[in-house]
């Protein structure tokens, strides 16, 4: 196979994958036609060019909706569980409560994340804020890790005071 033919089949997948595709918004056909008139323009270009997430505002109505439902469920939970724990004292009761607390901040971490994403407008927001998202998660979840040992050092120290 020659240089130009080769040449010839990567543009023609290049301009398939366009008007397939569609480039900024536009429609795959108006894209592949606006495009090839940009001067210095070439098709690997072209496929590069990252495409708005074009999500209508019913949809992202609709998403918000959903988060803010959810969050009001968990919400009830988490008051239900937390009440239930101070009827019930015992031994594990603190750390019972602090995992509680931790999860609740972890829920409302994942509901503020799932906002944002809803408003994302292309895929290298999207990503920004899943990586910042699970950048902090890990965090948290080391800092959260640290404090649950130290509870429970701190209490298997005061239940072998007792015993000595």
């Amino acid at each position: 196979m020659g240089k130009y033919s080769l040449l010839s089949k990567r543009m023609t997948a290049s301009r398939t994958v366009a008007a397939s595709h569609g480039i900024g918004g536009q429609s795959g056909a108006d894209a592949a036609r606006n495009y090839a008139n940009v001067p210095g323009a070439t098709w690997e270009k072209a496929i590069m060019i990252e495409p708005k997430l074009e999500v209508p505002a019913e949809l992202r109505d609709l998403a918000e909706k959903t988060i803010d439902q959810a969050e009001k469920a968990f919400g009830m939970f988490f008051d239900a569980a937390g009440k239930s724990m101070t009827s019930m004292p015992g031994a594990g009761t603190d750390i019972s409560r602090q995992a509680l607390s931790f999860t609740e901040q972890n829920m409302k971490a994942a509901f503020e994340h799932a906002r944002k994403l809803v408003h994302a407008t292309d895929l290298q927001e999207a990503m920004r804020i899943q990586s910042e998202f699970l950048r902090s998660q890990f965090t948290n979840a080391g800092e959260h890790m640290r404090q649950i040992t130290g509870g429970v050092m701190s209490a298997a120290k005061d239940a072998t005071k007792g015993k000595l």
